[in-house]
């Protein structure tokens, strides 16, 4: 992390050298995957908006909770502040569409996530910052299973704040909870150049050598 690389620099301390995947390519780091879940977080932020939409047409607009605040606190006594409550919450269904509201969300993630990791094995955010999500083991693209275990895997490193996510900072392969639940890891791509592409790309020949370096016959040749 970047306190340890300060730390190091201020003592003298070489640098450790990056851990490869099986295929020899560095793992991605806590801050850099910390920039591409913030740019994924943006990318999602901008389809909120139809969340929004689909409750309107379900719900109808939403209730203006300050007139609501307003009138609660106009009663007379605690006993008519929770009947204006309760039957506002009834008539606006307001629990029920925040419920949805989340719901949608949720889903909406997990359409997003599952269907970026099965075309790119990567999200917008992870592209952008050339890294991309394989199997620890072998290198290669994420099984459907894999992916499926992932997304059950990110609510596992949700729960007890986050702490699934931070760990990221302290395992040696840069992995988080939801990475050892569907056994992957992410990977830094070289020069950015899409990994499907560069794997069928063909190896560099060996150039010949230099006829002007070469040694003159012999006369009797």
């Amino acid at each position: 992390m970047l306190g340890q690389t300060y730390i190091r620099g201020l003592l003298g301390l070489k640098q450790p050298k990056p851990m490869t995947d099986p295929k020899g390519r560095e793992y991605a780091t806590f801050n850099r995957r910390l920039m591409a879940i913030s740019i994924d977080s943006v990318v999602l932020l901008l389809f909120a908006p139809l969340v929004e939409i689909a409750l309107y047409y379900i719900y109808g607009p939403p209730p203006d909770l300050s007139a609501l605040q307003a009138t609660i606190m106009a009663q007379s006594d605690q006993e008519s502040a929770a009947r204006v409550m309760r039957e506002t919450l009834t008539e606006t269904r307001l629990g029920e569409r925040l419920a949805i509201n989340l719901t949608m969300q949720v889903v909406f993630f997990f359409i997003y996530m599952g269907t970026c990791w099965v075309y790119f094995s990567s999200t917008p955010g992870k592209l952008l910052l050339r890294t991309r999500i394989v199997d620890a083991q072998t290198g290669e693209p994420m099984s459907i299973g894999q992916i499926c275990d992932r997304l059950l895997g990110y609510m596992v490193s949700s729960m007890p704040v986050l702490l699934g996510f931070f760990w990221i900072g302290f395992d040696r392969r840069k992995r988080g909870w939801h990475d050892f639940i569907a056994k992957t890891v992410v990977v830094v791509e070289p020069g950015g150049v899409p990994w499907r592409v560069r794997q069928g790309a063909p190896k560099s020949t060996p150039q010949s050598a230099d006829p002007s370096d070469s040694p003159a016959p012999a006369a009797g040749e």
